[in-house]
């Protein structure tokens, strides 16, 4: 099996209980930025420190009213707003950034150096998302808007986002994308993974579907980040998808990724040399999905289980063909700022 379910979540009952809006850590929300009107798809965090807030990956352009009704709803004013922090430029976590950024005009725009030309030039990011998702998906992203270079503070690894007495450190976690980080608050010893860690949806059960991403996913990257972060001191592990992991145990459930990401490779492989076409590659893996879930179709949501779920297993299928096939291992070139 490619996919599998964390040991210790609820195989047949998801989360139903979850709100839009959740303490999930000492001074962290973790809020449903609502992809496109469906719950439960992506997570966007805010955390309000001792003396500066923080809020990471708003999401889709369209997803912005959602998140920001949620903000309110904390009675938090986004014109207050210290750091917004971009985990990677892909749209379905940054493309919300720059509108986001005119809204809260003291705020600085925390994303790695090498994701500060794409922040500045949305079109690039727009781009990217078209050439991965379907028109279905893409005609819903809504308008990227840039963010001015002065707003930028571009990190590296080992960096601090210092909130006061919470304070945020940045590792770089380029296997999903270049410009990817992960973050770790020690006060409240919790981990804000983006994509480095894999997919886990309630309504599939939180079964494990790793984040692949064309054009350069590397497992041996990503393999290696897991490992790094899996020495540090994690009591809460939070996810875009989609939120906090559902296993009480954070070192198992990064071994289950661990795991995840390798056995997929291996079962990817596989399927390739059965001579498969790329939709039957993706249908197979979708099954697996499926099956892993232990629910009947009907059961789940028919956004996730019909459109949302190709779309991810599309994406990430690119990704671990350009792994496995080793046909881009050189980054592309670093714009600076």
């Amino acid at each position: 099996m490619a996919y599998s379910c964390p040991e210790g979540s609820d195989r047949i009952r998801p989360r139903g209980d979850r709100t839009l809006t959740e303490e999930v850590a000492p001074g962290i929300h973790q809020i449903d930025t609502e992809a496109f009107g469906n719950p439960r798809l992506i997570a966007s965090y805010l955390i309000q420190g001792s003396e500066r807030s923080a809020l990471i990956d708003p999401g889709f352009p369209s997803s912005l009213p959602t998140v920001l009704a949620r903000l309110e709803e904390l009675e938090f004013d986004v014109r207050k707003l210290d750091y917004i922090i971009a985990t990677h430029t892909h749209i379905d976590h940054a493309g919300a950034i720059g509108e986001l950024a005119r809204l809260a005009p003291e705020s600085r725009v925390v994303v790695h150096g090498r994701g500060s030309y794409y922040l500045r030039n949305p079109a690039k990011i727009a781009g990217g998302g078209k050439s991965v998702f379907s028109p279905e998906i893409s005609s819903r992203f809504g308008e990227v808007e840039g963010v001015e270079r002065s707003r930028i503070l571009p990190v590296s690894d080992g960096d601090i986002v210092d909130l006061g007495k919470e304070k945020l450190t940045v590792f770089y976690s380029p296997g999903h994308s270049t410009d990817h980080i992960s973050l770790y608050e020690k006060e409240s010893s919790a981990v804000i993974t983006g994509d480095t860690f894999c997919l886990h949806y309630p309504e599939l059960a939180d079964v494990l579907i790793p984040a692949g991403s064309p054009p350069i996913y590397q497992t041996k990257l990503i393999l290696a980040e897991l490992k790094r972060l899996s020495e540090l001191d994690i009591k809460t592990v939070l996810t875009p998808h989609f939120g906090k992991a559902s296993t009480q145990d954070p070192q198992k459930f990064i071994q289950q990724n661990i795991t995840t990401v390798e056995n997929t490779r291996n079962d990817i492989k596989e399927l390739f040399s059965q001579g498969l076409e790329f939709h039957q590659l993706v249908e197979t893996l979708r099954d697996r999905v499926l099956d892993g879930s232990g629910k009947p179709a009907e059961e789940i949501p028919p956004f996730l289980r019909d459109t949302w779920l190709r779309a991810m297993l599309r994406v990430g299928l690119m990704g671990y063909m350009a792994d496995i096939l080793e046909y881009a291992r050189n980054p592309r070139p670093f714009h600076g700022l």
